[in-house]
């Protein structure tokens, strides 16, 4: 029986450059087949973070945690516990007898009991004293921690959760019958991942030498459609979004080339299209001292709201304080035009005050669901001040014909609490952008440093049949979908958008950096995979996504006889 057996070890991580204190202090994870060599879980990453202090003035006081012990226990099932600290690592004396706690089914979702008193579960207190240090080897880093059993089949599903998911396989038809080219170019492949999910893909197949006329059987090869882009894109543009109006794909992003002064658009035909070296690029709004656009002409999002295609972005006056605005396109105006925009009107709350008394406003987005639309963006008290409260999401309804009123009160949805988001100094909770399915609602935001290789991609969910203006039924994932542990050679991927492409596949767009530290930011994109549980995955890169060894296919074709 003990061959079935593997084993799961928690560790913290030392803290090495670009991997902060806020992140080595957060309970790690790692298998081994044999119980001596231990593979990291999440590309090494933390998994599960202390969750930060509010105080009497608003501010956030993060923490961390350390000693974390996994076991399992008769009553609760699989058990993490472990001690929380100070942001620096110090003892918290607030914890005095109290411990994290988290428990699971399965190692991939968690539930989060926060602080509990250790006298209140005796039992648990029995187990934790039958644990031992790990034996073997961890992966490069860990510190302390311990190891528990469980079956192969759970170890080998947890390697496969939490590892890259890559292509495996391509999947065509052996054969198909045909009368004309149409009825080729319509077959497609079915990539298959890792974890046994599927997509489907379009195939440049090579008709040349198939005569349509002739009855016959011909074996055809052809090549899997899926665009490579590279990296980086656009340099010097964050922010980034992309949006199909009327026959053309548009980009906008924050134009860190011009310090961040004047609103710049993109068109091509095609979503690569965009990124071409000789595409042509149209100021649209530019510094206006007379109007009060003076500076932070920031994270600019084209969004279509009943069947007018708006602008959204926040600018800054004299004095440096970016609140959102909204501008909309003149009827069947030309985008790239800038005298065919309305001008400018700041997005104000149902009785026309200001959005956030106080603070600053930015990283606007706007969703629909089940027919009620809604606004969401960031908001701050503070910045980089005394008194600084980090940076907030919040959400509220509007009535699309007049989408820069409110209809609601605005509800605060997230904080950064976890350290992958209260990073290198970095208190944020900003650029929120939807991602909607059947059934779920997805509000991609980012975390830690805008300009910085921590920077990341988070995520709150609620089913589409809940009540979006109430935070306790949207639920934030515990560890970032996407951070520089991610992609190899990409760092600090941030601040999101989606749009689907020619071929009806749904991207991500982001901005990231080519080297560690603060760099310049640059555009990316790559598609977006659903996996086998139906959770969106944003680390598929090029390779994999697309296995260039299996790119090239062939079919058997049947040309049939017309009469």
């Amino acid at each position: 029986m003990e061959s079935c057996k593997g084993k799961l070890a928690v560790y913290t991580r030392e803290v090495t450059t670009g991997y902060t204190i806020s992140l080595a202090n957060s309970v790690h994870f790692a298998y081994s087949e044999d119980g001596q060599s231990y593979k990291p879980l999440n590309q090494n990453y933390g998994m599960l973070f202390a969750k930060a202090d509010i105080d009497g003035n608003n501010q956030i006081v993060e923490k961390g945690l350390t000693a974390p012990q996994v076991c399992q226990d008769e009553k609760l099932g699989f058990c993490i516990v472990a001690v929380r600290t100070n942001a620096d690592g110090s003892r918290d004396e607030a914890c005095e007898g109290s411990v994290l706690l988290w428990t699971t089914e399965d190692f991939v979702n968690f539930v989060e009991h926060g602080e509990v008193k250790l006298s209140e579960y005796p039992s648990l207190v029995d187990v934790l004293k039958e644990n031992k240090p790990v034996e073997g080897c961890l992966p490069e880093g860990a510190i302390g921690g311990n190891a528990i059993e469980i079956s192969k089949e759970m170890g080998e599903s947890l390697l496969i959760h939490w590892s890259y998911l890559y292509n495996t396989k391509i999947q065509v038809p052996e054969y198909i019958e045909a009368e004309a080219v149409e009825d080729v170019r319509e077959v497609k492949a079915t990539a298959v991942y890792s974890d046994g999910s599927a997509v489907s893909k379009a195939v440049c197949w090579d008709v040349s030498e198939v005569n349509f006329s002739v009855p016959g059987e011909y074996t055809i090869s052809g090549r899997v459609k899926a665009p490579k882009y590279g990296f980086p894109l656009a340099k010097g543009y964050a922010d980034p979004v992309a949006c199909y109006w009327k026959g053309y794909y548009y980009y906008m992003a924050t134009n860190d080339n011009t310090g961040d002064i004047g609103l710049y658009i993109r068109r091509a035909g095609t979503l690569e299209g965009l990124f071409a070296e000789d595409v042509k690029e149209y100021v649209i709004l530019d510094k206006d001292t007379r109007m009060g656009f003076i500076q932070t002409f920031w994270a600019p999002e084209l969004h279509i709201i009943n069947d007018k295609l708006y602008i959204l972005f926040a600018v800054s006056g004299e004095a440096f304080g970016p609140q959102c605005h909204m501008m909309e396109l003149k009827g069947n105006g030309n985008p790239i035009n800038a005298e065919d925009w309305e001008t400018p009107i700041r997005v104000v709350t149902r009785d026309g005050g200001a959005l956030f008394e106080g603070g600053i406003t930015l990283d606007m987005t706007y969703l629909k669901v089940k027919d009620t639309s809604y606004l969401v963006w960031s908001s701050r008290i503070n910045c980089c001040a005394p008194g600084d409260t980090g940076s907030m999401l919040y959400i509220a309804t509007i009535d699309e014909e007049k989408p820069w009123v409110l209809t609601s009160d605005a509800v605060l949805l997230s904080r950064p609490l976890y350290g992958w988001e209260n990073n290198a100094g970095t208190i944020n909770n900003e650029g929120p952008f939807p991602l909607l399915t059947e059934d779920m609602v997805y509000l991609m935001y980012s975390g830690g440093a805008a300009g910085g290789e921590t920077y990341t991609i988070g995520c709150l969910s609620i089913p589409c049949e809940g009540d979006l203006l109430n935070p306790t039924q949207w639920e934030k994932a515990k560890q970032p979908l996407l951070s520089h542990y991610s992609m190899e050679g990409i760092y600090g991927p941030g601040h999101n958008a989606f749009v689907v492409d020619e071929e009806g596949q749904l991207n991500i767009l982001y901005h990231a950096q080519e080297l560690p530290g603060m760099a310049k930011r640059c555009t990316g994109i790559h598609r977006v995979h659903f996996s086998k549980d139906g959770f969106p995955v944003l680390s598929m890169t090029g390779d994999r996504d697309l296995n260039p060894a299996l790119a090239e296919v062939t079919i058997k074709v049947r040309i049939r006889e017309t009469i």
